[in-house]
């Protein structure tokens, strides 16, 4: 019988990020939001739209790239597994850093850059750990406000 390997390979896929536009003039600042396990992108906009003091933020949710049915027949999103986790790292901040380029492009941001997320696992190479690692962000973020876990 003949040995079993594992191989990866990349493979392409679409993410999604909803934005949500402050009502004063521009600039404004960025507050860039990362769900908690099954969770959504909208759940977490729902979320971030509720801290003091961001109606004039301009405001993105990003959601995993791993989409899964819960049992109630839901469409929500992770971020990650063990499994290839160094992998996923990778592609995550590939991901939330061309997130940050659309962003950025699209819109007349300030060089602010906050984030607020939901993490329940990963510890310091986890998703909530993506925004700092990702060099597209790095030279103008804030902070972090609201972590949960």
């Amino acid at each position: 019988m003949s040995d079993v390997s594992v191989h990866t390979i990349e493979a392409r896929t679409h993410g999604r990020f909803l934005v949500r536009v402050p009502n004063v003039a521009p600039p404004w600042p960025l507050l860039v939001g990362f769900h908690g396990y099954a969770e959504t992108a909208g759940d977490h906009m729902d979320a971030l739209q509720t801290i003091p003091g961001t109606a004039e933020w301009f405001l993105v949710s990003v959601q995993g790239l791993h989409r899964f049915y819960t049992r109630k027949d839901r469409v929500v999103s992770n971020w990650m597994t063990r499994e290839d986790r160094a992998l996923a790292i990778a592609d995550n901040i590939e991901y939330v850093g061309r997130v940050l380029e659309r962003v950025r492009a699209d819109h007349p941001t300030t060089g602010t850059l906050v984030s607020r997320y939901r993490c329940f696992s990963g510890g310091p190479d986890g998703p909530c750990a993506t925004p700092w690692r990702c060099p597209r962000a790095r030279r103008r973020q804030a902070g972090t406000v609201g972590r949960t876990s």
